[in-house]
């Protein structure tokens, strides 16, 4: 059994999800303690339940200390397989999190998976769906793998409510070396405003068209998303700049009492961070593929503007399942990350 201290680093819900995807793609049984002890709210919370309900349910097995408040959870799945059916994580419970903990084991599984997450697509303290859609799919690409995400409908805090539609294509995952960017061919804009005036959605563009044409001079597609059908209002915007097969950007989110060019220039700044490091990924993006990169049948090798503790959490859960030699370098405006 392979124990983990929840506690490690920030100490939040990133070491259990990633501690989960590992135990149900390496089929090894898996204690995880001390289970956000840091926090006002320690132990399990809801959406923690929901995944890990929605894993047990589908691969089998069982998991121990499985309530709200648990601060200690034994998990042991019995096999990896495709996922059908509806799933709903309640309220406003991040969809994109869900995703980052199921997709590494089902890349693994016999067959296509194909199902439906309702909870939050555009929510704090996680990535907007768009982010998932426009830049984590892509660089699954890069393994070999495929995923499809299609947004039915969008959910805000505090009620959720949205639907989205995730296809994905196991593949055997290869590994890839990219130290930095090439130039840019384009950038994406995801504008998105729903119960709001369209002025908001408007300014949010003009805004982020101003700032990115005053920085560099590539071709602009914005996607402007305006409606009236989500439970609460909200409103969102992701930043893609792609080059050659990758991508990476910046993102940022919407609150009570935040101007409409906040929003814009938030997403600005992390674009421009990463693209002033000439890093071959944003920070988000290099967090969020480490345990694609552990699961790999060879080497992978890429770049982040930063060595961020969300790197060091998943970092630290990953060297416990892989034999692979993990090793961090910094270099004068990144640090590389190598998986061997």
């Amino acid at each position: 059994m392979i124990s983990i201290d929840g506690s490690y680093g920030e100490g939040g819900g990133q070491i259990l999800r990633y501690a989960a995807s590992y135990a149900a793609a390496f089929n090894t049984k898996v204690e995880v303690y001390n289970i956000r002890v840091k926090r006002p709210n320690p132990g399990l919370r809801p959406q923690h339940m929901t995944l890990l309900k929605i894993m047990n349910n589908v691969f089998g097995g069982y998991i121990d200390g499985l309530y709200v408040g648990s601060t200690r959870v034994t998990m042991n799945f019995s096999k990896i397989k495709a996922i059908r059916g509806t799933y709903d994580i309640g309220t406003a419970g991040s969809i994109s999190l869900i995703l980052q903990a199921l997709i590494p084991p089902l890349l693994l599984a016999d067959s296509p998976s194909q199902f439906t997450l309702k909870g939050g697509t555009d929510v704090r303290w996680s990535p907007p769906i768009d982010y998932m859609k426009a830049i984590y799919s892509r660089l699954i690409h890069l393994y070999g793998g495929f995923i499809d995400i299609k947004i039915r409908r969008r959910g805000f805090y505090p009620r959720g409510g949205g639907i989205v539609d995730v296809y994905v294509e196991p593949a055997e995952l290869k590994g890839w070396e990219r130290i930095e960017r090439n130039s840019i061919s384009k950038v994406l804009v995801y504008n998105v405003v729903y119960k709001l005036p369209r002025h908001v959605l408007n300014r949010q563009r003009e805004t982020i068209e101003k700032l990115i044409k005053g920085f560099i001079d590539v071709p602009l597609e914005v996607f402007d998303e305006y409606g009236r059908d989500s439970l609460d209002p909200g409103t969102s915007i992701v930043l893609a700049g792609i080059y050659d097969s990758f991508v990476s950007g910046g993102d940022s989110l919407g609150e009570r009492g935040k101007p409409a060019e906040k929003v814009s220039e938030e997403a600005f700044i992390k674009f421009k961070s990463w693209y002033l490091s000439k890093a071959s990924l944003d920070i988000h993006a290099g967090d969020m593929i480490i345990p694609i990169a552990t699961l790999a049948d060879s080497k992978v090798l890429y770049s982040v503007p930063e060595y961020t503790p969300h790197m060091d959490s998943a970092i630290y859960v990953a060297k416990l399942f892989s034999d692979k030699k993990i090793m961090i370098e910094k270099r004068q405006s990144y640090y590389v990350l190598s998986f061997r």
